[in-house]
């Protein structure tokens, strides 16, 4: 953890808004959906057919489990009642301070920070926002609305809406702990950017990152959460190690793969991966996410290339 998570995260836990989760508000559960605005055309894909609630079924699909496995949408209350109490005009009211968690003085506790090349960063939500946090942060830990888990209709490549970028150069932003909101305990740490990601993009900042090298991340911690007894909140540099390791692999053994042609480095590279992973299975979790960052690095040169935006 860098110095500057550890200060953001101390001055987190001294603040009084630690505290300030919503109160549970009481609805009748024989009615689940009173209060919701139903929509007929959105039954079977949203929530009581509102499209503030999110999807249906959220627990499918593509996007990485480690980010909402742990996520309960609706834990205190009914949707209608949720409603009630964070909706606004047809959609929601969010906190002030553009969500950052507030110091004993209302202040809102963030810092300038640098993102380097080689950051993994991700966002639930349209590249119009401004909004990041590193990638696999919990979904509960973001203090999201449900609705930002629902993809748009004219964009199915991005199941959840969720989307990964990987730093190519020093972008500026400012980073702090995220207040509790949304009957969310939040404190993850989000990144507010001075341009929207779509400019971001446009600019040269980030590359899309998207794919086998999450799917594999995404394994990889469920592994270590549900068989090897790890801590969730522990293993979010483990994908980030792992697809840390596939851009180095593909230019390490750029100049290998073609001299020698392509059967032999890759077989030699198939070899290092199986010996990774024999080593991965040791009850050793230190061991087991460096062999993964390993893993990473061997496994690159089988996917030459990354599209970019």
């Amino acid at each position: 953890m860098s110095i500057l998570s550890l200060s953001l995260l101390v001055l987190a836990a001294i603040s009084p808004a630690y505290a300030k989760v919503a109160k549970p508000v009481s609805c009748d559960p024989q009615n689940y959906c009173a209060g919701t605005a139903f929509d007929a055309s959105l039954q079977k894909t949203h929530l009581c057919g509102d499209k503030r609630l999110g999807p249906v079924d959220f627990k499918t699909g593509d996007a990485p489990k480690a980010v909402w496995k742990t996520y309960v949408p609706f834990s205190k209350t009914c949707p209608g009642a949720f409603l009630g109490e964070f909706g606004k005009d047809q959609w929601y009211r969010y906190p002030p301070e553009d969500g950052f968690n507030l110091d004993s003085s209302g202040r809102p506790i963030k810092e300038k920070k640098t993102l380097t090349p080689g950051t993994l960063v991700d966002r639930f939500g349209g590249e119009g926002g401004k909004f990041l946090s590193p990638c696999g942060t919990p979904y509960e830990k973001r203090s999201l609305p449900p609705a930002s888990l629902a993809p748009y209709p004219a964009d199915p490549s991005h199941p959840f809406n969720y989307r990964v970028y990987k730093v190519i150069k020093d972008f500026p932003v400012s980073a702090g702990p995220i207040a509790p909101f949304f009957d969310q305990p939040g404190l993850g740490v989000q990144y507010k950017l001075n341009i929207n990601v779509s400019m971001a993009l446009k600019k040269g900042f980030f590359c899309f990152s998207f794919g086998f090298t999450m799917t594999g991340g995404d394994w990889v911690v469920e592994y270590l959460v549900d068989v090897r007894g790890g801590n969730m909140s522990q293993m979010g540099c483990v994908p980030v190690g792992f697809n840390g390791g596939i851009q180095p692999g593909r230019l390490l053994f750029a100049e290998l793969t073609y001299r020698f042609g392509e059967r032999h480095p890759i077989l030699a590279y198939s070899l290092a991966a199986i010996v990774l992973q024999l080593v991965f299975g040791l009850p050793n979790i230190i061991a087991a996410s460096v062999s993964v960052c390993l893993v990473g690095i061997f496994t690159g040169p089988f996917f030459a290339t990354r599209g970019r935006i």
